[in-house]
């Protein structure tokens, strides 16, 4: 989750320092594939409790509908004062002179609105798919085929815009069947991983460099990054670093669907105090930056954890 905060945060210093902004672009690049493959490794995780009608039914609850009352504020804006949202991911030929229902509709079902919510109508797929993947992780021989799949999701590529729902489905799936697979087999991925992580550290470093001269190496520059991160806090884990990621692991779905907004209430404050030209120049200001969004998400969604308790997950998703 801060991986996805921290892409759309560099977007601040695009303008003002375009080299930074493209090397930070591409290191960061397909970040989400880190999220996709832990909702892989939930699934497969949870199977033992699963029954198809209250999956459904839950995901329901605590996704599809947090993410439809949080586009709201995102879509009417579009629809009325459009300058407060980067809208270039959308079609503003023909998709401006559709009628407003319309346009409502396919923002839900593209997820266009704001950046990070093609990930909701494209997740809604897994769940609808979720017995088939089940039987996959019954049947694991079916798992010998995630190799096939990394390179249809190679020669698929991502949509440009995220507003293709099957093909960024179809670009993910490998990771998230990655990521049953790697729960389905826990222990060994962790002595493989322990053995041969300096091997993973090289490929991260090599598959980095590559990822400058092509930039859909990324994907296969995200599989050693996830695999080092599991590695990391299976030998780092202790109370302090637990009780700081618990924290945000607390928020983080709820900081998913409402960082874009704090990004626009933070460029705003920005200018208005006219100190975006510093924060907004380098690194150290990015970083900043970076940390004041998540800060001000979990202090946004606070209110409604206070208000609300248990149902504020219907709301924002925390």
């Amino acid at each position: 989750m801060l991986l996805i905060v921290a892409v759309h945060t560099i977007y601040l210093i695009a303008g003002t320092a375009p080299l930074q902004y493209n090397i930070l672009r591409v290191i960061l690049a397909n970040s989400s594939m880190l999220f996709i493959f832990i909702s892989g490794y939930l699934f497969q995780y949870l199977l033992d409790k699963y029954k198809y009608g209250t999956y459904l039914a839950k995901k329901f609850k605590n996704v599809v509908l947090p993410y439809i009352i949080m586009s709201i504020p995102a879509i009417y804006l579009l629809l009325t004062k459009p300058e407060w949202i980067d809208t270039s991911w959308i079609n503003t030929g023909s998709f401006q002179s559709k009628p407003v229902m319309v346009k409502i509709i396919l923002f839900y079902i593209t997820g266009s609105h704001l950046p990070q919510f093609w990930f909701i109508p494209m997740i809604c797929i897994f769940y609808l798919i979720s017995p088939l993947l089940r039987y996959v992780d019954r049947h694991p021989k079916w798992y010998y085929g995630i190799p096939v799949l990394i390179v249809v999701s190679l020669i698929v590529d991502r949509s440009p815009l995220n507003d293709n729902t099957l093909q960024s489905f179809v670009y993910f799936l490998p990771i998230y069947v990655l990521g049953m697979h790697t729960s389905h087999y826990t222990k060994e991925y962790f002595n493989l991983i322990t053995k041969n992580w300096m091997i993973l550290l090289i490929a991260l470093v090599v598959l980095t460099g590559l990822s400058f001269v092509d930039e859909r190496i990324s994907y296969l520059q995200k599989l050693p990054v996830i695999f080092l991160c599991l590695f990391l806090f299976y030998k780092i884990s202790s109370a302090k670093l637990d009780t700081v990621l618990g924290l945000v692991a607390k928020y983080s779905f709820g900081i998913f669907f409402i960082h874009k907004y704090t990004i626009i209430i933070v460029s705003y404050i920005y200018i208005k105090l006219s100190i975006d030209t510093f924060l907004n120049s380098g690194v150290l200001g990015l970083l900043f930056s970076f940390i004041l969004i998540v800060a001000v998400s979990i202090l946004l969604l606070i209110p409604f954890k206070l208000i609300f308790k248990k149902n504020s997950r219907l709301i924002t998703g925390c």
